[in-house]
C-alpha cells in the first residue's frame, strides 16, 4: 500500500516539476468573478476562513497557485507511473488489485 500526501496546500511540488506549467498559460475561469451570492453559504465561509484575503487575490496570484497544483499532480502521477513500471518490471502488474481512493476532490 502507498500513500500520496497531496495535492493539497501548500503547493510544493519538487524542482523537477515545479515550473512545469506557466501561470501565464493558465486562462481565467469564468466563474473568478462570481460573487457567489447565488451558491450556498458555505462557499463565502470557505473563501472566508480557509484562505483569507484570497477573495481580493487577482487572477495572476491564482493562476501561480493553479500552475503549481498542477506540477504537484502531475509529479504525483509520474510517481503511481513509476510504482506500475516496477510491478511490470517484477512480473507483478496482472496479479495485482490496484485501487485509487481520494478523501476528497478540488478544482
Amino acid at each position: 500500500m502507498t500513500s500520496f500526501w497531496g495535492p493539497h496546500a501548500p503547493y510544493l511540488p519538487a524542482a523537477d516539476f515545479a515550473d512545469l506549467y506557466d501561470p501565464k498559460d493558465i486562462a481565467q475561469w469564468d466563474s473568478f468573478t462570481d460573487d457567489l451570492l447565488n451558491k450556498p453559504y458555505i462557499h463565502s465561509i470557505y473563501r472566508k476562513y480557509i484562505f483569507p484575503g484570497a477573495a481580493n487575490a487577482k487572477w495572476d496570484v491564482w493562476a501561480k497557485v493553479i500552475s503549481r497544483y498542477y506540477a504537484f499532480v502531475s509529479m504525483i502521477d509520474h510517481q503511481i507511473g513509476l510504482i506500475l513500471q516496477h510491478l511490470r518490471d517484477q512480473g507483478l502488474y496482472d496479479d495485482t488489485l490496484i485501487i485509487f481512493a481520494s478523501d476528497h476532490g478540488k478544482l
